[in-house]
């Protein structure tokens, strides 16, 4: 602390006394107590630095309040802050907007697959007139043992004009589609969803389509030039 602060000015020399060891001792550079070296604090108003320093603070409050002022105002800051929330406002919109149009847009053409029964009715309804066309041609259905591979294959009969079908595949079960002749009497079916022969819910194949059925054939000529239509009347879904 300074000796009799009340006469003590900025500027002028002055002795202070250590809080410590109640040592006197005149202002130094350090403010050090020669008797015991601890740093002696002076205050503020006697630094020579005083002025300065209150001058310092006077500008930093001036420019707080100045800052202060213009928040309030909305003179700097706040139209930015409004222009960013607009912005932020108006990229939600449109993205509230454009995502479900994009959706729309882009799967409109797209159907829900039908179920698996519907598409098992559909694949044995296109294998009975493969039949029917098997039968046109080679004046017999095919038998049990060669079962519904002939319509694909050959197998040395005499009047085969196929392959009937475009490709053989299982049922939407992924099961073989049942398949007997007996007596010149075809029965086709489907084991269904629970995948069991002769229960209450095997799909029976329908009647063959007869239009199709009793167009004449294509010539061998035209079959070999990729004419022939008989490879495009099954439609079976593809494996998920």
């Amino acid at each position: 602390m300074a000796d009799s602060p009340s006469n003590a000015s900025p500027g002028r020399p002055f002795r202070l006394r250590c809080p410590h060891c109640n040592h006197a001792f005149p202002q130094q550079n350090k403010n050090i107590c020669p008797a015991c070296a601890k740093v002696v604090l002076i205050p503020p108003a006697l630094r020579k630095d005083a002025a300065a320093m209150r001058d310092r603070c006077i500008r930093i409050n001036r420019a707080r309040r100045e800052r202060l002022g213009q928040l309030r105002d909305g003179l700097s800051l706040m139209p930015g802050r409004r222009t960013r929330m607009l912005f932020t406002l108006v990229a939600f919109v449109l993205l509230g907007v454009v995502f479900p149009l994009r959706h729309v847009l882009f799967h409109a053409h797209e159907t829900a697959p039908a179920p698996p029964e519907v598409r098992a009715l559909q694949n044995l309804g296109a294998l009975r007139t493969a039949l029917e066309c098997y039968h046109r041609d080679c004046d017999r259905y095919p038998t049990t043992s060669e079962g519904l591979v002939a319509l694909v294959n050959p197998m040395r009969v005499h009047g085969w004009h196929g392959p009937y079908i475009a490709l053989l595949k299982t049922d939407p079960w992924y099961n073989d589609y049942l398949y007997r002749c007996t007596n010149e009497v075809v029965f086709l079916a489907s084991a269904g969803p629970d995948e069991l022969p002769n229960t209450a819910d095997d799909i029976l194949a329908p009647p063959p389509d007869m239009t199709y059925v009793l167009r004449p054939p294509k010539p061998v000529e035209a079959r070999e030039n990729g004419e022939d239509e008989f490879v495009e009347i099954i439609l079976t879904p593809k494996k998920h």
